[in-house]
Order: structure tokens, then sequence, then C-alpha cells
């Protein structure tokens, strides 16, 4: 065997142990605790393999055990643990309508703390520089030594390049295409910084700790005055060939039947966020309200500019048939949508979030309904996202802290070589 053979068969090697390793990590971060035997027979791979790799794991202080006991019924087995302690991890979500959110978390997930910058401005400079000091100052604040913060990962509303990290488009930044995340936190915090788009984010928060539980393919739909979404594929979120996967808002809608359009133009398209939005449905209410029809609103307005998404939300909850209509009307055209990208996907579940989310079941019963006539789409699951405005920032959180763990074991493996 050559120098050359020896060494491309040690560095497979090396690679083949570390990814057993980040699936017996994961799968016990999964499930809590779990015994080698049970671990072993879940991932596949025979008992002395899991024994060595979790000696290893123990011995780098990723993994912990608890000892056996005699009961009535025999030996307890030995119990493996995910240490949660063998770092932190910190996340920054700039996706908030009302500011920015820092959060610094365990390698677990588990928040020691959330801070809150409220702002109801564009993203600048002088948040950038109030989440960099508020990390700072948690960090301090819980005694987190220089180097126990692993990594860093930041999300961003609008286009990020799922490369480098650059936000390719983000009309809420200020300068957005002469900032560099990625450089700004590092040169502070001297950890691996990622940056992802903020409903990628949120779709995967939802998928490791909220409704999307137990499910490996899912679509986050966020829909507030504009709309936003996530795709989670095989356990991943999916970011395109170029960061533009999940941008719902822009897919353009067609004509209704039997309208007559100039197919050169197309000028009878519209985009989804000017038909589905809460934007879009204030303004069809304001239109119709205009036009003299009935409503529970003309008990609480007397001109239409002073309706409101808050007002609307409210007719829905008193059974307002106008109101009723609209928001029915926005769910069947979401539906339709939704049962398409089905067609090429094959989800198992769709996650409602977003201020849409305050209608209440008449919101989700419209896209249950449409999904319900097809057969192959009966049990596909349609529900309202469990995290709320925190899905990006627990997103995040996860990202970072899967990033980390495959650097520990990385890392530990270079060593060992």
């Amino acid at each position: 065997m050559t120098g050359y053979d020896r060494e491309n068969l040690g560095r497979n090697c090396t690679t083949i142990k570390n990814a057993n390793q980040m699936l017996i990590v994961e799968e016990i971060r999964r499930n809590g605790q779990m015994s080698r035997s049970d671990l072993a027979k879940k991932l596949q791979l025979s008992n002395p393999s899991v024994s060595k790799n979790i000696e290893d794991l123990e011995r780098r202080n990723i993994i912990k055990t608890t000892g056996s006991a005699i009961t009535e019924v025999g030996r307890r087995p030995i119990m493996l643990h995910f240490n949660k302690d063998c770092g932190c991890v910190g996340a920054i979500n700039f996706s908030h309508s009302d500011g920015v959110r820092v959060c610094l978390a365990n390698m677990d997930g588990e928040p020691f703390e959330l801070a809150h910058f409220e702002t109801n401005t564009p993203i600048n400079k002088k948040m950038v520089d109030w989440s960099i000091e508020t990390l700072h100052t948690l960090l301090k604040k819980y005694y987190i030594r220089r180097g126990e913060l692993r990594c860093i990962c930041i999300a961003c509303p609008g286009v990020v390049d799922p490369h480098d990290g650059n936000l390719v488009f983000a009309l809420r930044f200020e300068g957005y295409d002469s900032l560099d995340f990625k450089d700004v936190f590092f040169k502070e915090f001297n950890v691996p910084v990622l940056v992802k788009n903020d409903m990628n984010l949120a779709a995967s928060g939802e998928h490791s700790f909220g409704v999307g539980k137990g499910f490996s393919n899912l679509m986050y739909i966020n829909i507030g005055l504009g709309i936003g979404s996530g795709l989670i594929l095989n356990d991943q979120f999916f970011e395109g060939t170029y960061g533009f996967a999940g941008e719902m808002g822009v897919v353009e809608t067609p004509p209704a039947q039997g309208h007559s359009y100039d197919i050169a133009t197309d000028d009878a398209f519209k985009l989804l966020n000017h038909e589905i939005s809460l934007y879009a449905m204030t303004n069809h209410i304001v239109k119709r309200f205009d036009d003299g029809e009935p409503t529970w609103l003309r008990e609480r307005v007397q001109k239409s500019e002073e309706i409101t998404v808050e007002l609307i939300i409210e007719a829905v909850k008193n059974n307002d048939p106008l109101c009723c209509e609209i928001v029915k009307n926005s769910a069947r055209m979401l539906a339709k949508l939704l049962v398409n990208i089905n067609q090429i996907l094959d989800l198992g579940l769709f996650i409602i979030a977003g201020l849409i989310a305050q209608f209440g079941e008449i919101y989700l019963n419209e896209i249950r309904k449409r999904f319900s006539q097809t057969l192959l789409y009966s049990n596909v699951r349609i529900a309202f996202g469990e995290l709320g405005d925190l899905a990006a920032t627990y997103g995040a959180i996860e990202l970072a802290s899967k990033t980390a763990i495959s650097m520990l074991v990385e890392q530990y493996s270079e060593r060992d070589a």
C-alpha cells in the first residue's frame, strides 16, 4: 500500500468516525437519554462500535453516563446523556418588526437569557452595536470563559447567500450591501459566525422545538403584512442554490377563471403578497367598506382609514360575514398553492405562523378542507406554529449548537489522528 493510499484511508476512517459520532450525539440529544443497546439498534451500528465511540465522546466531555444500579428487576442499564454544558452558543435575531433579540443558550438549546432591543425603525449600525455589547454582557453575567462560546448564528430578513452568508437583498437593513455580519461578529468574539434567512431558521426552530418535532419534511409559512416561508427537507432546512428557496411572497398568482389578460405583459398576474397577506386582506375589506357593504366594523369606525388589522381580527371573532369571507378566500388561495407545492415535495406538515394565526381555526379549516379533498394528502397535517416570534431565535440556537458539536467532534478527531 502506498503512502498516498494510507493517507486517504486514514482520512476516510476519520470521516466515518466523525459521521458516526455526530449521529450518536444527535440521537441522544433528540431522546434526552439512551442506553448503548438502544442506540446501537436505532442507528444500526454494532455494539462494539457504539461503545468505542461513546468512550471517545465521554473522554471529550461531550457525552456523560449515569452508573448502573441493582433494582428489584435486575441491573439498570447505563444511560447516556448529552453534556449540555460543554459550551454555549449565541443567537442574534434581526427579523422582528419590533426590534432585535439576543440570546445566550447552552448546547442543548436551553436559553440562559433573552434580551430585547425594542424599536420599529429599520435595522442600523446602532442595533448591530447593541447586539454585540449585549452578548458580551451576557457572557460576563453567566461567567462564560473565553473559548466556551462555540458559535454564533444570526437570523436576517431578506435573501442571504447560502455560501458566504452575505446579504443579497434586505430592505429592512440600512446599508445592507456594505455590512459583513460574519466579519463584524468574528472580530468581536473569535468564533464561527453563521448568517441565515430568518424564515429558514424559524422553520428549523419549529422543527426542533415546536410543532414540527417528529416531522422530517415540512414547510413553515409566516403571514403578516407580508409573507415568508422556509422549508425543512430530510431534517435539514433547504436554502436552494442562490438562497431564494421559500420566497413565497413573490410567487405569481394566475388570473381568475374567465378573466382576459394580455399575455405579452402578464398584467393580470399578481404577487401572492398582494393577494393573501394581511395588508392585502385589509385593502379588500376597505374597498368593500367604501362600497357600502354591511359589516360589524361600522360599529367601531366611521371611515375606512380607521380600519386596522386588530379590528379585522376582532370582527372575525365576532363572526362578521364580510371579514370572514375575505379571510376564508385568502385561506383558499393559499391552500391551492400549498397543494401544488405538496405535489412536488410530498411534505408531512405545513405550519402557519405570524399574525394570521390570530384568526384561529376559521383560517386553518379552509386549508384542511382543500387537502381533505385529495385522498393522497388527507394525512398531511396543517397546524399553527407553537413558538411565535421566538421561532427564528430557536432555529438560530439549534443551528449554532449543531455546528458547534460538529466542530468539537472534528477538532478532537484531528488531535487524535
